[in-house]
Parts: structure tokens; sequence; C-alpha cells
């Protein structure tokens, strides 16, 4: 399962163990493996970059899973940023965490200000259940 994959990277990651937080909304459906695979790539940068840059203590990672899509929500308590100049200060997680998410054929969005902490919203559709 997806959670079950995102729990068990969390687990061989010290620095992730009393830093996230991870809830499931929705009934768990199981989903393409390249899927899971891009989705945990995106998971990585958006935890690390909480933690490294921004300094969060907490990570809550919020999954929904709904019958034509899924949503991911990752909000920390960091320092925050401002999003326009992380753009164009040539950093490449940003504009790789919108690449993949535009791969599955979804959109990724970032909520962030100095001071507030961030939220990367993911939400992609899903193949129709077998």
């Amino acid at each position: 399962s997806l959670t079950g994959l995102f729990r068990f990277v969390a687990r061989r990651l010290p620095h992730w163990e009393e830093t996230v937080e991870f809830i499931t909304e929705g009934e768990e459906r199981k989903i393409p493996h390249n899927y899971a695979g891009t989705l945990l790539l995106i998971l990585q940068e958006a935890v690390g970059n909480a933690i490294t840059h921004g300094k969060a203590e907490r990570v809550k990672v919020t999954m929904t899973f709904g019958e034509e899509k899924f949503v991911m929500k990752i909000a920390d308590d960091g320092c925050g940023f401002d999003t326009s100049a992380a753009r164009s200060s040539g950093h490449y997680g940003i504009s790789g965490m919108e690449r993949r998410a535009a791969d599955l054929g979804g959109r990724l969005e970032i909520s962030a200000r100095p001071g507030e902490g961030a939220t990367v919203f993911v939400e992609i559709p899903l193949p129709p259940s077998r």
C-alpha cells in the first residue's frame, strides 16, 4: 500500500521518525507502482526541504484517497519561505516536484510565507480501479 510504503521509508530515515506524522483519509486503494514511486519522490523532496531548510519540528502528511483522485497535503511548522524567490533562485526542488505531479496528470501547489511554515498540495487523477 502507498501508506505502508511511506511509513516504511519514514522508519528508515532517523530524522523523520519523531517529525513526520501520516494521516489517511478515505478508503486506501491500490495505485500503480509508477504513481507510488513518483509520489514518494515528491514526499521525500517536500519533507527533506521542510526539515533541512525550514527547520520544521513537525510535518503532517495527509493522504486522501478518492474514487477518481488522490490528494496529498504536506504541511510543516518550519520557518516558511518566499515561493517566488525560491523559484527564481535556480533551485530545482519545486519545479521537479511540479514536473513529477504533471507527469501523472496532476498538479502541485505550494503555499508558504516566511515565518509561517509551508504546505505542499498534490492532486493526481487515479486510473479506474479494476
